[in-house]
């Protein structure tokens, strides 16, 4: 006959837990920054005279895609479905001499798909936004190359008129792009070094 005892957790309570739980590998982090609108409907709840506009919070999240793309150059799953060094494809002098000795470039592709639209607490809804690489792998489902880096908050608009209401969704799009991508733009001017599949560093 044999006594087995009764394992005890590692954590004494729920905030300990949880803490463990954010301690493990989960890729890269998600980030959340608030973004004030302001529209141009009169908010008379508060002003009766009208010099008020009405406005609305909303929540941009988003992962940082330079990250993300060293995850996948890095991968070494996709170790035989990429190129490591770029090829000599022009004949111009001026060109063999763009990018410097070591370096390499990962072209980034950006979709959305309105019909995977996520819903948020409340009525608040999301777009979400995915990111890969240039490579062949891209077009398989299954080899898990797309990655999602971002949710583009979808508010209601209604503190804006509607003549004015599609002006304001395009200028929030944009503003919320360009904090997603504003590594990237830092990225491209001199590069990021990262690991590649075949345990080489890279300039990307």
């Amino acid at each position: 006959m044999y006594r087995f005892e009764t394992a005890q957790p590692s954590y004494k309570g729920k905030n300990e837990f949880f803490d463990k739980v954010d301690a493990l590998l989960g890729g890269v982090k998600w980030q959340c920054k608030e973004i004030d609108v302001k529209g141009d409907v009169p908010d008379l709840d508060k002003d009766p005279t009208g010099a008020t506009m009405r406005g609305a919070t909303v929540e941009l999240w988003w992962r940082d895609p330079v990250e993300c793309v060293r995850e996948l150059i890095g991968n070494p799953m996709f170790r035989n479905a990429k190129r490591f060094a770029p090829e000599q494809l022009f004949v111009d002098e001026t060109g063999e001499k763009r990018l410097p000795p070591g370096a390499t470039i990962a072209p980034l592709l950006l979709s959305s798909d309105k019909t995977m639209l996520s819903n948020f607490r409340g009525d608040n809804s999301a777009w979400p936004v995915y990111l890969t690489i240039g490579k062949e792998t891209r077009r398989r489902v299954s080899a898990h190359a797309t990655v999602l880096i971002g949710y583009l908050p979808i508010p209601k608009f209604d503190c804006f008129e509607k003549n004015t209401r599609s002006l304001a969704k395009y200028r929030l799009f944009h503003q919320c792009m360009s904090v997603i991508l504003a590594c990237v733009v830092e990225a491209g001017k001199t590069g990021v070094k990262m690991v590649w599949a075949d345990n080489f560093v890279r300039n990307v």
